[in-house]
């Protein structure tokens, strides 16, 4: 007897099983590959696919996209928008990417979307607060964008070290004529901070373009130091007196007073001999509270204060 054909499973049955590969892919999926997941009564020509995927589409139910490896055009339940969003945001997520290297990395699997609705997309998200613009390595390179706002610390390293390395090089001479790297070091740092703790008025040179000697700027305010005294005494008792506090405490409990003067204050109670700095024992177990608080001195970040004339 002859074989009796075997009886197709109804379209209804084929779209639901499209449907929940689409359902459970982040990306369209190629008209051959959805034939090829077809199997038994649900086996179905390609044309036969195409037909089905295009009613889906007619309804909105279903996008097309541009064949992106093979030649196949591309189904998937995500609109062109929210795929675009998920391609951008995963791009982002790798590396800050400039509005070119956005397009041209993620371009070829959403080849219909235009350098202007790149543009567009990104300017979107950068409004949204999901995606924040940095400036460039240089002050010519193209604007980055990220997932994260920019951090100040990668643009300062490279500045940071070059001043390290100057500053060796001058401590290095003056080490000839009897002058204490921790002398270089210190008179730095404070010339540092007289440079940074102001902004200048209109019209007036910037402290670090200014080659001569400058005048010294206020530093902390009149009743700083017989503040700082009941702050660490009364922090001390709490902490059984042991004669050692943190930074993260006395910061906190004189919040009012400005970092700068708070860093000039502490300077002026150590080279009085009232007060002295200590390290952490160890920098990678700080919890970023502490490195936020700590003063960098030398290479060392200096958390702990004690005092000396007890």
């Amino acid at each position: 007897m002859p074989k009796r054909a075997a009886q197709l499973a109804p379209d209804s049955a084929v779209l639901d099983a499209m449907r929940s590969v689409l359902d459970a892919s982040p990306e369209p999926i190629a008209v051959s590959k959805l034939k090829s997941i077809l199997k038994g009564p649900l086996r179905r020509g390609e044309a036969e696919v195409v037909a089905l995927l295009e009613a889906e589409r007619s309804a909105g139910r279903v996008f097309r996209y541009a064949p992106y490896s093979g030649k196949s055009p591309r189904y998937g339940r995500q609109s062109p928008e929210v795929y675009a969003r998920q391609l951008a945001l995963a791009a982002l997520a790798r590396k800050a990417q400039t509005l070119r290297d956005v397009e041209q990395s993620v371009g070829k699997r959403l080849k219909d979307y235009t350098a202007a609705d790149w543009k567009r997309l990104v300017e979107q998200l950068v409004a949204e607060k999901a995606v924040f613009p940095a400036p460039g390595p240089t002050a010519r390179s193209a604007v980055r964008y990220s997932l994260h706002p920019p951090d100040p610390r990668d643009y300062l390293r490279s500045v940071v070290a070059r001043w390290r390395r100057n500053l060796d090089q001058i401590a290095g001479r003056l080490a000839d004529f009897g002058i204490p790297s921790t002398e270089v070091t210190a008179a730095a740092l404070e010339m540092l901070g007289d440079a940074v703790g102001r902004r200048p008025a209109s019209g007036e040179a910037s402290p670090l373009a200014d080659s001569g000697p400058s005048p010294r700027q206020p530093g902390a305010p009149a009743d700083f130091a017989s503040r700082f005294d009941a702050a660490f005494a009364r922090i001390d008792r709490q902490r059984g007196s042991h004669n050692f506090v943190s930074l993260v405490e006395l910061r906190r409990a004189l919040a009012d007073v400005a970092r700068a003067d708070f860093d000039q204050g502490m300077r002026d109670l150590r080279m009085a001999g009232r007060y002295e700095l200590s390290g952490a024992e160890s920098l990678g177990g700080l919890r970023p509270e502490e490195r936020e608080a700590a003063i960098l001195e030398a290479g060392n970040l200096l958390l702990y204060v004690s005092r000396r004339d007890r």
